[in-house]
């Protein structure tokens, strides 16, 4: 072999020791354990993240701001760096771990939660989006955007890198993504009224993963504290990609009835499962799925870790900024660690803990359901439910102080009016004592305000909540100019929407009567307009999907008086600027950093290489077939060299610049060239290559791809910008 091919393989087998070596992140978590004597942790209240020393609880905390409402975290150990989803922001925040500090900051799609590495790259889950975003890991490059369904939340990575699984928080789908092409393969359904599904729990020696999930009994037109939500697990055969609905587990079974299974760990044949709402763990056995033991933590457990011995569970409780860390042999919260002082009035704290509790009695009865089980973080479930006034679309809090009279009809004359719903759906003691003070309607007897400093609190929890930070503006010239003319719609008399959508808030405060299906009438409170593309379905019983529906459906086609007057494209404009429609700057998050800057990158360039096989051993004799599909992300123009090793035998081949292969020895190669754009990532298929006249029977091939900068030299590895491996055994 001549010397330089020897060093290039002599490099890549170097390089494939390094590499496959690395920790990489395989599911999205708000608390991770760095090695046996550190653990970090999102303080999504707080905006920062607090490095824990283990071994000096008490002094040995480094707490750090990284942006508006971390969400999870992940862990290069290659590049001893920490990535942060901040989610009322669009932001990720990149930590050194040796310094304790930021490095910079990337900007994402909407509402960012969930983040996962493989040996190469990032992918982040953009909750208000709907889009998987996957960016390189050394250099911070977007490659890919993979399009999903609704409000895709939690992720786990398979062991072999190539499937990744999202949980989609408000429908309870489970998109399966193949890493290999980037592209959605199959979604799994929990059934149509799962919901509140974050966690996804591989167990990768029993091909099934565990999802815990609320379900939702929408269909149930009298609601009872009881039979309005049911906390389950449900089990994904990794095999079939299928859910085993009859095996799913029942909590409020085989545990007492617990509110909001949220995340979950595993630790061979047990399951934690951290129980947001009732503030407590359901431990699982899973062979005879019967609890073990049901254990009380802080507020608003939101994140699981496991010690790499096996000997203790870190549970994260989110609204107490604490750690509490229990024992696997006794169950038993040994000690509780602090990582947050929460920088809020304890009026607001008390608050967000009892909209986000059904552990106290006088929120919920049995601990079964909380205000935030359809109001999660203060926004909407995207359900129908039934109330005693009929069916109605859950509305999103954000904004609510200012929107006021509440509830569709309009029937709340004042926040604190929910000790109603307290005590008759949630079946809570209530947060004052004696009456409602909804006799004979809310809106006409006493006020409640002042009575309970409790209710007071939670009131003032919700004038807390702001929108994210604002939307990024698009630079499409054709859809800033059908924004543009739909604003002179809208605020055109003839047209009349501005007539009760009103700036600032695009609502007027008043009731009005709208025609209904059944040709009466119903007085119905003006819904605010504010960030309406994300607040789906529409109208008081959410019979319209889309925004379309909402202006020319009848009857209200005739109140909104658009469908005769306004042309098609009209009507595109008219829903492009209501999209577009944000909520005034008071009412939004600003950013940690005024300036996003990029972190130092470790190389200037970004790439990454992929490489498929199909192998036809029938054709002509037993000639091999090789059809290769080159994926390629990068900012410049590459040479990629693709060398092919017999591991049997020993040989090795090159595949050179007429794309067929050739005995190692050539004296010139010529590389494989092609030309990329910035967050490209796109699949060449090259002609058939074939490899002629050999006995594969029980041979392995394996596939060394790199990627470099054109005219770069492939036996420097600090100038490689991608380095795959692949194999093939016969």
């Amino acid at each position: 072999m001549p010397a330089k091919i020897f060093q290039m393989v002599t490099v890549l087998a170097a390089y494939f020791v390094l590499t496959n070596t690395v920790l990489a992140a395989d599911r999205t978590s708000s608390i991770l354990l760095l090695d046996d004597s550190t653990i970090v942790v999102a303080n999504s209240h707080s905006h920062t993240i607090s490095f824990v020393d283990l071994n000096d609880q008490a002094n040995g905390t480094i707490e750090i701001g990284v942006g508006k409402s971390p969400q999870t975290l992940a862990y290069d150990s290659a590049l001893d760096r920490l990535w942060v989803t901040n989610q009322a922001e669009n932001t990720l925040t990149i930590i050194s771990v040796p310094d304790k500090s930021v490095e910079g900051q990337i900007e994402t799609a909407q509402s960012p939660f969930g983040v996962v590495f493989d040996d190469s790259v990032a992918y982040i889950t953009n909750q208000e989006s709907n889009l998987i975003q996957v960016f390189d890991l050394n250099n911070f490059t977007l490659i890919a955007s993979i399009p999903v369904n609704n409000s895709p939340r939690g992720m786990s990575l398979s062991k072999n890198k190539n499937t990744l699984f999202v949980t989609h928080f408000s429908s309870g789908e489970i998109s399966v993504i193949d890493t290999t092409d980037l592209s959605v393969i199959k979604t799994i359904s929990l059934g149509s009224r799962a919901g509140l599904t974050q966690a996804f729990v591989i167990d990768e020696v029993e091909a099934v993963a565990y999802v815990p999930n609320t379900m939702r009994n929408s269909d149930n037109q009298n609601l009872v504290f009881d039979n309005t939500v049911f906390p389950f697990v449900s089990i994904i055969d990794l095999n079939e990609l299928i859910h085993l609905r009859g095996d799913r587990i029942a909590l409020d079974i085989i545990d007492k009835p617990v509110g909001m299974p949220l995340e979950a760990a595993l630790q061979n044949s047990i399951l934690y499962v951290a129980n947001a709402a009732s503030n407590d763990l359901t431990i699982i056995d899973l062979k005879s799925k019967k609890a073990l033991a049901h254990v009380e933590v802080g507020s608003f457990p939101t994140g699981i870790d496991i010690s790499e011995s096996g000997g203790e569970i870190y549970i994260h409780n989110s609204l107490d900024g604490t750690i509490s860390v229990m024992d696997t042999d006794s169950f038993i919260v040994g000690s509780v660690i602090e990582s947050t002082v929460i920088p809020v009035s304890s009026a607001v704290l008390n608050g967000q803990k009892l909209f986000h509790s059904s552990d106290d009695t006088r929120m919920s009865k049995d601990q079964w359901i909380a205000c935030a089980t359809c109001h999660f973080g203060g926004e909407a479930d995207n359900v129908n439910w039934f109330f005693p006034d009929g069916l109605r679309n859950t509305p999103s809090l954000l904004g609510v102080t200012d929107t006021g009279p509440f509830h569709w009809s309009g029937n709340l004359d004042e926040i604190q009016d929910v000790e109603d719903t307290i005590r008759k759906l949630q079946g809570g003691t209530g947060l004052v004592f004696g009456s409602s003070n909804c006799l004979p309607s809310c809106d006409t007897a006493e006020k409640n305000a002042g009575r309970s400093s409790d209710l007071d609190d939670i009131t003032a929890y919700l004038g807390s909540l702001k929108f994210s930070t604002a939307y990024q503006k698009s630079n499409n010239t054709n859809e800033v100019d059908s924004i543009s003319r739909g604003r002179e719609l809208f605020f055109d008399k003839n047209v009349g929407c501005s007539d009760c959508h009103k700036p600032p808030f695009y609502m007027d405060n008043k009731n009005h009567m709208m025609p209904q299906v059944n040709s009466t009438s119903k007085s119905l409170n003006t819904p605010s307009l504010m960030r309406l593309s994300i607040s789906s379905p529409y109208l008081h019983d959410g019979s319209a999907r889309t925004l379309p529906e909402v202006l020319t459906a009848a009857p209200l086609n005739s109140v909104h008086g658009v469908q005769e007057s306004l042309t098609s494209q009209q009507l595109t404009d008219l829903i492009a600027f209501t999209e577009a429609i944000e909520p005034p700057t008071q009412m939004l998050v600003e950013r940690e950093y005024s300036e996003l800057t990029v972190p130092q990158k470790f190389d200037s360039l970004a790439a990454r290489a992929k490489v498929d096989f199909e192998i036809n051993l029938e054709y002509d004799d037993d000639d091999i077939i090789l059809k290769i599909g080159y994926r390629h992300g990068a900012n410049v123009e590459t040479d990629t060299y693709l060398v092919v090793e017999d591991n049997l035998s020993g040989k090795y081949w090159l595949l050179d610049e007429f794309l067929n292969l050739n005995d190692i020895n050539v004296s010139n190669y010529t590389p494989t060239s092609s030309t990329g754009g910035p967050s490209y990532y796109q699949l060449y298929s090259f002609p058939e290559v074939r490899v002629a006249n050999l006995d594969v029977a029980g041979q392995i091939f394996t596939f060394h791809t790199i990627t470099l900068e054109k005219g770069a030299s492939p036996y420097a590895i600090e100038s490689w910008l991608s380095y795959e491996i692949d194999e093939l055994k016969f």
